[in-house]
């Protein structure tokens, strides 16, 4: 009877994965854009980089704002995007399904956005200098909103879940991460995770919106 149950808990899972990832058009959309950039810069190469990553010199000095936004679908390598990406299908679809459509197109460009204006910051008061791209402030964003989403329907979720403490763990995971890899813009990560978390909690508290997770493992 145990193991009925168990295989229930996982195919009523996969079943609410599957609807979030076939609603969720905005992530989607973002989805298909990054994976766009990114085969653009196989075939022009390093004319990407120069022309769209977020250069403190170029963006404060030269005006050049359109890189705060250009950086984030611009992606290094396959490591790179594929790691981005699979976290924007996994995580991504699901606080779309909780939030909306609107709300997540906030919360996905306000994240890197904030990430990257973060960055400059943090670069004017070290005195350090980068050449930043990638997605990875709007996924630190998502990260946040699943943070927030997690402890507001911690109430409805199954008996013996242990969705609270693997949540815990991947977001300490994650920063850590981005302090331990010296070629990670770790200042735009957490910008994004702050930005996500207070967009989310907001969100959700004047919208009164109550959130379910009973279909959570």
């Amino acid at each position: 009877m145990e193991e009925n149950n168990t295989k229930s808990e996982y195919d009523l899972f996969w079943k609410k994965q599957k609807e979030a990832l076939l609603t969720s058009y905005i992530n989607t959309i973002f989805i298909f854009l990054n994976i766009l950039a990114f085969i653009i810069t196989l075939f022009l190469g390093n004319y990407i980089y120069v022309r769209g990553a977020l250069v403190y010199e170029y963006v404060v000095d030269y005006g050049e704002y359109y890189r705060i936004i250009s950086s984030m679908f611009i992606h290094g390598g396959l490591q790179h995007i594929l790691g981005n990406m699979l976290s924007l299908v996994f995580i991504g679809s699901i606080i779309e399904s909780h939030i909306g459509h609107l709300s997540y197109l906030a919360l996905y460009m306000g994240s890197g956005i904030a990430g990257n204006i973060v960055s400059l910051w943090y670069e004017h008061a070290s005195g350090t200098s980068w050449i930043s791209y990638g997605a990875s402030g709007a996924v630190f964003g998502i990260i946040g909103a699943f943070i927030i989403i997690a402890i507001r329907g911690k109430n409805t979720l199954r008996k013996g879940s242990t969705l609270l403490i693997r949540t815990g763990l991947f977001t300490v995971y994650s920063v850590y991460s981005s302090f331990a890899d010296e070629g990670v813009n770790y200042a735009a990560h957490i910008g994004g995770l702050i930005f996500g978390v207070l967009f989310t909690t907001i969100i959700i508290v004047l919208s009164n919106k109550k959130i379910n997770l009973e279909e959570w493992i």
